[in-house]
Parts: C-alpha cells; sequence; structure tokens
C-alpha cells in the first residue's frame, strides 16, 4: 500500500531537505530579529518539523507492523508487535513535541513535590526525555530478532540513535549556564554559548528523527518487495 508523500522520500532527499530547513530557519531568525535561534524555540519551524518528522516514523512503522503481523499468533506472542509500540510510542512523542508534555511533567513534579528548583531538579525533563530513550533501546533488545535481517535498517537506527544520545547531552548542557559558568565563562559569553548549543541541540534532534525515518523507510520498502515474515 503506498503511502502518499513518503514514497520518493530516501535518507539523502531527507538530509538534503533537513539541512536546508535549519539553513533557512538560522538565515530568517538572523533577519527577522537579529536572532538566529528564534526559529529554533518551542513552537518555531523546527519544532513543527520535529513534529511532522514524528508523525511519518509512526506512520512507516504502522504500514510495517501491517506487513509483519502474523495472523497465526496472539498480538503479544508476535515479534511484530514492536513496531506497533514503535508506532504508537511515536504518536505520543509527536505530540509531546507540540504540548511541551516532559516540559509540564517537570513543572508539575516541582508543585506537587515542592522542590525547590537547583540545577540538578532543573534538568528533570532531560531525564524524562533519557527514560524515553532507554525505554526505546530496551524494546527493541527485547524484539531484536525483528531488526536482525536488514543491514540497512541497522545503520541508519545505530546513526539515530548515535545522534538522539547527542542530543540528550547538549539539552542538559544548555538547559542553564551553570555549567558553563563552571568551566570560567563569564555570564555574557555563557549566554551567548548556552543559545548556540540550543541550537545544535535542536539540528541533532532533527537529523536523529531523519535517520530513524530513513531506517523505517528501508524496511518498509524491503518488505513490500518480499512481505512474507522474514526467515
Amino acid at each position: 500500500m503506498k503511502i502518499p508523500g513518503l514514497e520518493a522520500l530516501t535518507g539523502r532527499r531527507l538530509l538534503v531537505g533537513t539541512t536546508l530547513v535549519l539553513l533557512v530557519s538560522l538565515l530568517l531568525g538572523q533577519l527577522a530579529a537579529g536572532d538566529p535561534g528564534l526559529m529554533f524555540e518551542e513552537s518555531g519551524t523546527v519544532t513543527l518539523a520535529s513534529f511532522f518528522f514524528l508523525l511519518a516514523i509512526a506512520r512507516v512503522n504502522g504500514r510495517i507492523f501491517t506487513l509483519r503481523r502474523s495472523k497465526a499468533l496472539p498480538l503479544w506472542d508476535d515479534p511484530a508487535v514492536i513496531w506497533a509500540l514503535i508506532c504508537l510510542g511515536f504518536v505520543f512523542l509527536a505530540f509531546d513535541e507540540v504540548a511541551e508534555i516532559h516540559e509540564r511533567a517537570d513543572k508539575w513534579l516541582h508543585h506537587i513535590l515542592r522542590l525547590q528548583e537547583t540545577a540538578l531538579s532543573d534538568r528533570i525533563d532531560d531525564f524524562i526525555i533519557a527514560i524515553y530513550g532507554m525505554t526505546g533501546l530496551a524494546l527493541i533488545w527485547r524484539y531484536r530478532s525483528e531488526f536482525a535481517h536488514s543491514t540497512r535498517l541497522r545503520n541508519w537506527l545505530g546513526a539515530g540513535v548515535g545522534i538522539t544520545f547527542l542530543s540528550v547531552i547538549l539539552d542538559m548542557l544548555g538547559n542553564r549556564s551553570d555549567v558553563l559558568r563552571a568551566i570560567g565563562l563569564s555570564l555574557q559569553h555563557a549566554d551567548t554559548v548556552q543559545g548556540w548549543i540550543d541550537i545544535v541541540e535542536e539540528c541533532c534532534k532533527l537529523f536523529a528523527e531523519v535517520c530513524l525515518l530513513s531506517g523505517f523507510l528501508c524496511q518498509w520498502r524491503d518488505l513490500r518487495q518480499k512481505p512474507a515474515p522474514l526467515p
């Protein structure tokens, strides 16, 4: 079954297109307000692009699930259930991206537990993102047989996971300027560097999503050519 809008996408086209979106976003922010990071803020163009990438990943995984599903097995005994779980997970992540669910959870925990905001507690939202990632990796490991037959899928996923890890580290580093101040930067320089760290972190996030989408597209296309269960 065709997926309108995704048929012609390849990893190379996605990487080139994403690079252009990021460069244009930098330019627009600089021209509009003298701030290259303007479009990288929450609800900016980069957030919108991320939202659509995440939904695209969810949709492709939903199609993979329909191709891999074995009607001879109960759903939870079928290894193909991983594709449905990935689909649902990325739907959640897409709405987290625009609704800022993990950021709101951070504030909610501070309020409910009456936590005083510190350099550590202010990074609760970053730890929530890390939990998302570790949960995904645990599921992939549990159903690793589904990923063992496609080198292209594994390569793209490996790149995506690696860049995601870098994005999380940068998010933690750019969350506050205290780390930058601790290594000797002045307040002004720390704020400037923090702004650029935020930009690089958002770029990494988009490129990670591109890698994941490219890998799942490879898997989907391979299965369409041979939809029978993999040996």
